[in-house]
Order: C-alpha cells, then sequence, then structure tokens
C-alpha cells in the first residue's frame, strides 16, 4: 500500500471521527450516534470506506476520546502529510509516514499552571 492511500485512509477515518465527535457534543450517544453516522454516510456515500457498520461502530466508540482540538490538529497534520507524499520532499513514504504518526501520538499541550516567569 502506497504512501498515499495510507493518508487517504486515515484521513477519511479521521473525518468521520471528527462528525462522531460533533454529533456526540449534540448528544448523540451510543446506538444513536452510530445510527445517525450510518445515515450520514448513505448520504454522501463515500468511496472506499470499507464496511460502514464497522466504522461508525468505531467512530461513536472513540468519538468521547478524541477532543475537538485533537481532531483538528490531527486533520491538518493528515493533510500536510498527504500534501508532502504528492510533492517533492527530502523524505521518502515511511519518512513522511513516521512523522505524521509522531505527530498523531504527541500528547496535546497543556496550559502551565504557573505565571510567566516563574522559577521551576
Amino acid at each position: 500500500m502506497s504512501g498515499v492511500k495510507m493518508v487517504t485512509t486515515l484521513g477519511t477515518a479521521l473525518v468521520g471521527l471528527k462528525l462522531a465527535r460533533a454529533l456526540h457534543e449534540k448528544g448523540s450517544k451510543g446506538g444513536a450516534l452510530e445510527r445517525a453516522l450510518f445515515d450520514r454516510l448513505r448520504q454522501v456515500r463515500p468511496f472506499g470506506l470499507g464496511d460502514w457498520k464497522v466504522a461508525t461502530a468505531n467512530w461513536a466508540r472513540w468519538a468521547p476520546a478524541w477532543p475537538a482540538a485533537r481532531l483538528r490538529a490531527a486533520v491538518k497534520a493528515t493533510l500536510e502529510a498527504d500534501m508532502a507524499l504528492k510533492g517533492t520532499r527530502l523524505a521518502d513514504d515511511a519518512g513522511v509516514l513516521t512523522g505524521l504518526v509522531l505527530r498523531l501520538g504527541k500528547p496535546a499541550a497543556r496550559p502551565s499552571r504557573e505565571p510567566m516567569g516563574a522559577a521551576r
């Protein structure tokens, strides 16, 4: 599988997860969330997603664990990796994908509880 295909597949999953998170924040949970996601997939009929029931069940399960800000950052990083894979670059596919995985695995920055300039 090429790097572009991997990033495209990840991007599709992240967009679905982003939709699940938005519906979750509006109050959809459990089976209702899965049904709402499945209905959306029926409307847009995305290419190459695979088993829609499995995808919607996963997205519904993962939605509470992915804050909206983290999802935005993940989608942005995935888009940047896609552009890097399709453009001129110094790294090969493995290098671009490794960089993406490291960016996605990095915990979100937490605001400091100490005043700026405080000694540690």
